[in-house]
């Protein structure tokens, strides 16, 4: 059991952080156009929205964590 939870937990994190970026950098709209310096620029764009996509990126590491625990039912 403990090790599951540890791979859904390492599941999660991992696919918050990527869910967060792809909505930063990847979708048009939600992406920063400044003319500063690529640290500047960077910050912002994760700053920018961060309600949204912390929630779109809170439901996809949900649904990523979850994957072990429908493998383990499929076992049964």
């Amino acid at each position: 059991m403990k090790k599951k939870t540890g791979i859904a937990i390492s599941l999660f994190v991992v696919a918050f952080v990527i869910a967060y970026f792809i909505c930063s950098f990847c979708i048009p709209g939600w992406k920063v156009k400044l003319d500063a310096d690529a640290t500047t620029v960077f910050i912002e764009n994760l700053k920018i929205l961060w309600p949204i996509k912390a929630l779109i990126s809170l439901v996809a590491g949900a649904v990523i964590a979850s994957v072990p625990f429908w493998l383990r039912k499929k076992e049964l």
